[in-house]
């Protein structure tokens, strides 16, 4: 079973590599770039806006 989700992780490609130790698979996620950790933070401040806007018009 292992095998198999190891393979569809890799033929998703979605720039994670799969390691398989035979008991589980483990992902490594490459490190972010300093304009990927912006538009993070961008985004993540944009949904905090959002949710206090809605917790506003419900409250």
């Amino acid at each position: 079973m292992l095998r198999e989700i190891e393979k569809a992780i890799m033929q998703a490609n979605i720039g994670v590599n799969p390691n398989n130790d035979g008991e589980s698979i483990k992902l490594f996620f490459p490190p972010m770039t300093s304009e990927q950790r912006k538009e993070g933070a961008k985004q993540a401040k944009s949904m905090g806006d959002k949710a206090k806007n809605c917790y506003s018009k419900c409250a």
